[in-house]
């Protein structure tokens, strides 16, 4: 079905901006979950609700970028050149200023060597948030060979090795990663989990181009998208409650069933109601600017609750929506500014 691409710019701006807010409502309500003391308090109840209505945002951008990236005939190495441009100046240059802030808040060079090295090779990164980078750069290697699949495209002597040198510079990986498992008791894994972002990139693009075929009604999509939230809600309360773990990533993890049933739900129902998402000049910018958004905002989000909420005591109740709402848009005032400088632009 041929669509025109301002329609389908539309939702997938909206669908950015929203995944955005949920990147930054995962990451203010994470302290106040993650803290025993704050159990079943208002605060943490509040956190934890939030929280899971969040945890689809990074499917969500995997599923856009499948939806923009599959589907075009393009060379392998056409694609790499393309992709390069966007992954590796963000990459190395965030790297670098959250080396800087890890340092200036420990003022240890130990510290600051550890996550140069422990953070690269056994974390995939110099920061945790950072980690989604890593994770897609490995999606992308194999993206263009999933590409030919898709268009049916024959596969060159070219394009063969190059996914057999792919395929065993991973599987040497694989080896060391098992060997420092064994010496050190320390499992590496960044270069493996990218393998269940897969069914949300391939389902990004099967939604765009062919919804017509989900002949499932929306009243049923909402409900299977609303139970798999309540679902996930009530586990998060169980585990707190029975087992006295807090940690917002086990019944709702990126890779599974309930985030991807939400996830896909959320896709499913704005793809298909795509005609009536108008254009939105506000939204359109915080589509533009969410990737650099979502590579500042931890530094917004430190100092707002270190210098205001922490200072003045602010309760949960009140902290989490503020923190969100003034992360949100600094974060967009500075990224703006930062991209009216050519060489700035590369990297946000």
């Amino acid at each position: 079905m041929h669509i025109s691409q301002k329609m389908r710019k539309s939702y997938l701006d909206y669908l950015r901006a929203f995944a955005i807010i949920g990147v930054v409502f995962t990451h203010v309500t994470v302290r106040y979950y993650n803290n025993p003391l704050l159990y079943d308090t208002a605060t943490w109840w509040m956190a934890n609700v939030l929280n899971a209505a969040s945890r689809l945002a990074v499917p969500l951008f995997v599923m856009i970028s499948g939806a923009v990236l599959l589907g075009k005939s393009q060379s392998i190495n056409e694609f790499y050149r393309k992709r390069s441009i966007r992954i590796l100046p963000p990459w190395i240059f965030w790297s670098i200023i959250f080396l800087i802030f890890n340092y200036w808040l420990t003022r240890d060079l130990y510290t600051l060597l550890w996550f140069f090295k422990g953070g690269l090779f056994i974390q995939g990164n110099t920061t945790v948030h950072l980690w989604y980078l890593s994770m897609f750069a490995c999606l992308m290697l194999f993206a263009p060979f999933i590409n030919k699949l898709i268009l049916r495209e024959t596969f060159n002597t070219s394009d063969i090795k190059i996914l057999t040198w792919l395929i065993l510079v991973f599987v040497i990986m694989a080896e060391c990663a098992y060997i420092y498992q064994i010496a050190k008791g320390k499992p590496i894994q960044w270069f493996r989990i990218f393998v269940w972002y897969i069914p949300y990139f391939i389902g990004g693009y099967l939604i765009d181009r062919y919804i017509g075929l989900i002949k499932i009604s929306s009243k049923t999509i909402i409900t299977f998208g609303l139970a798999s939230l309540v679902v996930g809600i009530f586990i998060n309360y169980i585990i707190a409650a029975r087992l006295e773990i807090f940690k917002d990533s086990m019944a709702l993890r990126n890779e599974g069933l309930l985030v991807y049933v939400l996830t896909f739900s959320t896709f499913v129902l704005a793809r298909r109601h795509m005609e009536r998402i108008k254009e939105s000049m506000f939204i359109s910018s915080m589509a533009i600017n969410s990737f650099g958004i979502y590579l500042l905002h931890p530094l917004i989000i430190y100092f707002f609750h270190t210098e205001v909420i922490q200072r003045y005591a602010i309760n949960g109740l009140l902290a989490i929506p503020l923190t969100v709402a003034i992360t949100l848009v600094l974060s967009w005032i500075i990224i703006i500014l930062m991209r009216r400088n050519k060489w700035l632009r590369l990297v946000t």
